[in-house]
Order: structure tokens, then sequence, then C-alpha cells
């Protein structure tokens, strides 16, 4: 049995804005964008896989290794991102609409954990997942963080926040290869 290891597996790899003591103040928008990197990345390990090379583990391993990353911004961004945005009158159609992709792609992380890594439809729904990762990011880092940045002596109190969430979830995650849980 073939093993991937995926090279974002480490949280350093995947978090790069750690919160060392050296760091005086770190932006939620630049939080974000790190994650929006490294989101970008699992994809693009996703689209350049060998199908034909990959055996159906390794395939899911791949495709699991991205719902982790996924799921683990889903989570911080509904629990802690958003809330602080909901109240801008300013952005609220914008966060509204950046919630609801964040439930999609929620979905589609549930969807691919309740598929077979053999089912005819697994790589072709991992791909629409990535489709749908690449345009959220897109949306937000063109239309939401140049608001933000703005705003960012009021918002970047939830860049520590956002940082803990991720690291404490990160350290108290499934293993890579096994489905996720619901992310209610």
């Amino acid at each position: 049995m073939k093993t991937y290891h995926h090279e974002f597996r480490d949280t350093q790899d995947f978090f790069p804005l750690s919160l060392s003591s050296d760091q005086d103040q770190i932006s939620a928008v630049d939080v974000l964008r790190g994650w929006h990197l490294d989101l970008r990345r699992a994809c693009a390990a996703w689209r350049s896989r060998d199908s034909t090379q990959l055996d159906n583990i390794a395939t899911e391993q791949l495709a699991y290794e991205l719902c982790r990353l996924v799921k683990l911004q889903c989570i911080c961004k509904s629990s802690l991102f958003f809330p602080v945005l909901r109240p801008l009158i300013a952005v609220a159609d914008m966060v509204r609409q950046a919630e609801t992709e964040n439930n999609a792609l929620a979905a589609a992380v549930k969807k691919i954990h309740a598929m077979d890594a053999r089912d005819s439809r697994f790589a072709s729904t991992v791909d629409v997942l990535c489709d749908n990762v690449g345009l959220h990011c897109r949306k937000l880092e063109s239309r939401l963080f140049p608001l933000l940045e703005r705003w960012a002596s009021d918002i970047n109190k939830v860049a520590q926040a956002l940082a803990e969430q991720h690291q404490l979830l990160s350290e108290d995650d499934e293993p890579v290869g096994r489905p996720v849980e619901s992310l209610n």
C-alpha cells in the first residue's frame, strides 16, 4: 500500500504566520491571505497528481488533506472572522455572500468524505471543490480585503483569535486520510 505524504501536512507548512514572541502584530488580512495561499497550493497539488501513478488510497489521502485545510479555514472563518464583520454595514452584503460560499465549501467537504475514492465522481467532485476554493479566495481578496485593510485597527484583534483557533484545531485534527466529522 502506497502512502502519500502531502507537503503541507505540518501545521507550520500551511500556516506560516505563527504567533511568536517577536511578532508584534499580525493582520487578519495577512492571516487569511496566507490561508488562501495554502489552499491554492493544496489545490495545485491535487490538480497536478498523476492519476495513473496514484492508487485509490493515495488519491483519497490527497483529497482528504485538501479537505482538512478547507475544514480548518471554514471553521475559523465561520466562528471568528464573519461574526466580527457582520455588523459592519458597509460590507454586510459581501460578508453574507462570503458566508454562503464558506458554507458551500463545508458542504462539499462533507460530500467528498461521504464518497468512496473509487467512485467515478470522486475526482471530479474534488476538482469542483478546488474551483470553488479558487473563486471564493479571489472574491474575498479582491472585494473584501481592501476594505478590511482600511479598518485594520478595528479587526487586527481578530487575527490573534484566528491564529489561536487555527492552531488548536490543527493540533486536535483527525489523522490524514480519515473523513472529518460535521463542521457544525
